[in-house]
């Protein structure tokens, strides 16, 4: 009740003439009014008296009580005393009263720097208490944030998977709409599979477990399983698509092949996220000499769209887990706010960096650069016969590129950049008799003028089926086959465009300059005929599921529910019997891991050389790690890429057959 008295008290003290009063008082109120020390240097001024000193002004609560204990001490009575003593010290002459007086104000000096000192780490203690209770709030906003974001972002495609199938059962007899929705349903669990490993490997990384699993790759596979996830949601979203490849000059490196795809979808899915409809979505690889030696290729991947770009704000903390931009144009997408994080994460590992470059509304453009070392080419000796090729693209890029690419296989390229300009230089070289080309590679959508598919309906009706015309396009050859084949196209080479792309599409050619027969981008289902698997599963449903892909390859399967039963079955078996050993991990009475051990340690021929997978969805490095240990040949992740199991079983019955020398 008398703190308004106190400080008008205070301020007649003081006299308006202090030139500091008005701040010192603001501040006390403040601390009065919440209970705190307060702690004032003011300066008193009185003209009158030929006043002019600075005082100590500090107030402590007493405890248990609404009083204040206050002190006002001028700093000249100090000055003075301490003054004074050294003074008389130095004549050697102090009466004891003197020295009674200097010993209480030191005392009382000393009182008050340590009062001093208790409130400055009083205050200190407020701050970092202050400062830890705003980064706790600001914690658990995020934390709120993200389980808000992953719940919606987890029920959108598992509302996909369940409403489709739904659909999908209530028309079972109507092939096309089950296999639309059989599709989407693929789509969907791909990104539910993308959330859940976003969520696992953000927990590898806070707990420093995370290592990146080095093997041979081909960045040629690399780039064509990119498109092939992209091209359905671009598609889809009615977005421009497009692949540049320049300057390769080690197909294969070694690096965390799956770390890798990682890095570039996240990108990619940005991208294709926050483009609008009509937009484009571009990737572009390329190499140059590594500092790092002869051994090593300095390897680019650019992912560049025309979206909504981000602020500059945003921009630097991107790379943050948990950040997503606070604004409008992105809470509708979805996103874990984890997927930038993680990939700066494995990009730090590989040693390479990443740049950024956005603006809002005009786009955004990732760049990553990586050392990766050089391997073995898989494919030598590709030459080609000096055949005239004319290659028919907008991109002055792809253009140089692929001329480069035909150069070295041995053809004669020749480019052009419209369909215009094709049908001029064919229709030339036809009536000219002596200079005809050999094939025309178009591509399917050039800016302005002809398409790739009206650029071959007027050069069939010119020249009829005389020059093989192939199609060059980083868009799904399903979605344009058919207008494709009605135009006269024979053929068709998805983008990218490696050197051994082109090379093995041409090389379909040879045999008289026949078209080659149409197909879709990717490989054909190679044969497991009468290869012989012991599958350890202990799960019906994806035992069924392993089991039937194999089957329908030609394989014959053997499924044991356990590693026990899967030892047992080995052991019981004729030697040289089974072909190769897939063993699940995690299972009852006797895991992978001691069941792999277990046949490798039995006296039998071929306990030490029968191929053992892991199949298994302990995905990491160290799992993979885990199974070589215990003798395994390799390790493949779950969800089950089925092109991958069946080329590595094929690769595994090629060499047992070429060590055989049986046909």
């Amino acid at each position: 009740a008398g703190k308004d008295d106190y400080y008008s008290n205070f301020l007649a003290y003081c006299t308006p003439e202090l030139r500091t009063i008005g701040q010192a008082v603001d501040d006390m109120k403040r601390a009065v009014a919440s209970g705190r020390a307060f702690d004032a240097n003011v300066r008193y001024v009185n003209a009158e008296q030929g006043v002019d000193e600075r005082r100590s002004v500090r107030g402590a609560p007493l405890k248990d009580s609404n009083w204040y204990l206050v002190s006002i001490l001028p700093y000249g009575v100090l000055d003075e005393v301490i003054e004074g003593m050294g003074t008389s010290m130095a004549r050697g002459a102090m009466s004891s009263a003197a020295v009674l007086a200097a010993g209480i104000l030191l005392v009382f000096l000393l009182y008050l720097r340590m009062v001093r000192g208790q409130m400055e780490e009083a205050r200190d203690a407020r701050k970092k208490a202050e400062k830890a209770q705003a980064a706790a709030e600001h914690a658990n906003r995020t934390k709120s944030e993200f389980l808000s974001n992953m719940s919606h972002d987890i029920r959108t495609p598992m509302n996909a998977i369940v409403g489709l199938t739904s659909i999908a059962r209530d028309h079972v007899d109507d092939s096309a709409r089950v296999d639309s929705c059989l599709k989407k349903i693929m789509i969907s669990g791909k990104q539910l599979l993308g959330l859940i490993n976003d969520v696992l490997d953000m927990s590898k990384i806070e707990s420093g477990k995370m290592t990146l699993k080095l093997e041979e790759i081909s960045l040629r596979e690399t780039m064509e399983t990119m498109c092939d996830i992209v091209r359905p949601q671009i598609r889809d979203k009615g977005q421009n698509f497009d692949v540049h490849i320049s300057n390769i000059l080690s197909e294969n490196v070694y690096c965390d092949g799956v770390r890798l795809n990682q890095v570039l979808l996240n990108f990619l899915s940005n991208a294709m996220k926050f483009t609008p409809e009509g937009g484009r979505v571009d990737i572009e690889l390329w190499q140059e000499r590594s500092p790092k030696g002869a051994a090593f290729v300095r390897t680019h991947f650019v992912v560049r769209d025309t979206g909504i770009g981000m602020s500059e704000e945003f921009k630097s903390k991107i790379f943050t887990a948990f950040e997503r931009e606070d604004s409008r144009r992105v809470h509708r997408t979805q996103g874990t706010g984890l997927g930038m994080a993680i990939s700066k994460y494995i990009v730090d590992a590989m040693e390479g960096s990443i740049e950024v470059e956005s603006e809002p509304g005009k786009g955004t453009r990732f760049h990553v650069a990586v050392d990766l070392e050089r391997a073995a080419e898989a494919e030598s000796g590709m030459n080609l016969p000096p055949w005239n090729i004319l290659v028919v693209d907008d991109s002055a890029e792809l253009r140089r590129t692929a001329a480069l690419s035909l150069r070295e296989l041995g053809t004669r390229p020749q480019t052009c950049r419209s369909g215009e300009e094709a049908v001029e230089l064919l229709q030339k070289a036809h009536a000219d008799g002596n200079g005809d080309y050999f094939a025309a590679l178009i591509d399917y959508k050039m800016d302005g003028g002809m398409s790739g598919v009206q650029t071959a309906l007027k050069l069939r009706e010119l020249l009829g089926e005389s020059v093989p015309l192939l199609l060059i396009s980083a868009y799904d050859w399903d979605d344009i086959e058919e207008e494709a084949l009605k135009a006269g196209l024979g053929g068709f080479i998805p983008k990218p465009l490696f050197k051994s792309t082109l090379y093995r599409a041409l090389n379909r050619l040879r045999d008289g300059g026949a078209v080659a027969e149409a197909e879709a981008p990717g490989e054909e289902k190679p044969s497991l005929d009468g290869l012989r698997v012991l599958l350890a599963e202990d799960q019906p449903i994806n035992a069924e599921i392993a089991a039937t892909i194999l089957e329908e390859a030609g394989a014959s399967v053997d499924h044991a529910e356990d590693g026990a039963i899967a030892s047992r079955r080995f052991r019981e078996s004729a030697e040289g019997w089974y072909d190769v050993v897939l063993m699940d991990l995690r299972m009852p009475r006797m895991d992978g891991i001691e069941a792999a051990r277990t046949i490798r340690a039995m006296e039998r021929s071929d306990a030490g050389t029968v191929p053992i997978i892991a199949l298994t969805a302990d995905a990491y490095a160290e799992d993979a790690k885990r199974c070589l240990d215990a003798g395994m040949n390799a390790h493949m992740a779950k969800p089950i890429d089925v092109k991958l199991l069946l080329r590595k079983l094929a690769e595994l019955r090629r060499h047992r057959t070429d060590e055989s020398g049986n046909a």
